[in-house]
């Protein structure tokens, strides 16, 4: 079973609500939010509520106007159903001199200076992997970040995939 995370840009991109983002990228980010909704592929989340929380800043739980708010609509009826999603538990790092957000990340030199507001994204996807034996793939639409720590975090066994990478700069 494949545990899949989705940043934020994907819902944004998917709504129309991302000027980085063109038209097919949209079109990327739409058809992969589709296949999780109709194929009910199993979607990753913190138990805090980080990531939920986040895309509720950026689409809307009523279902529209966008593929964006669909989804997040969708994973707000499908909570309970542990076939589509996954409730995992992070740990808050409360080192705030430290470079990592949460204490799953580990200390690996190349991964210094990753963006803390992405890293719950990592956390969730690793905590799985280690808990379950399973893949995970974070999925990225426009967010450079994710780009730039590729290598560093597929060592750590988490795929990336970058559904736009005409629009990482």
């Amino acid at each position: 079973m494949e545990g899949n995370v989705v940043d934020t840009n994907v819902l944004a991109t998917a709504n129309g609500k991302n000027p980085e983002a063109g038209l097919h990228c949209q079109g990327q980010c739409v058809d992969l939010l589709l296949s999780f909704t109709q194929d009910r592929r199993l979607i990753l989340l913190d138990e805090g509520y980080l990531i939920l929380s986040e895309y509720s800043r950026y689409a809307s739980s009523s279902g529209q106007p966008g593929v964006g708010d669909a989804f997040l609509k969708w994973l707000h009826e499908h909570q309970a159903n542990p076939e589509c999603v996954r409730w995992l538990s992070i740990t808050p790092n409360d080192n705030r001199q430290s470079w990592r957000k949460f204490e799953e990340i580990p200390e690996k030199k190349g991964l210094k200076g990753f963006d803390r507001s992405d890293q719950k994204f990592l956390a969730v996807a690793l905590v799985f992997s280690m808990q379950r034996g399973c893949s995970s793939v974070i999925h990225n639409a426009t967010d450079s970040d994710w780009k730039n720590f590729q290598e560093p975090i597929e060592k750590l066994g988490i795929r990336l995939h970058q559904l736009c990478p005409e629009a990482l700069r």
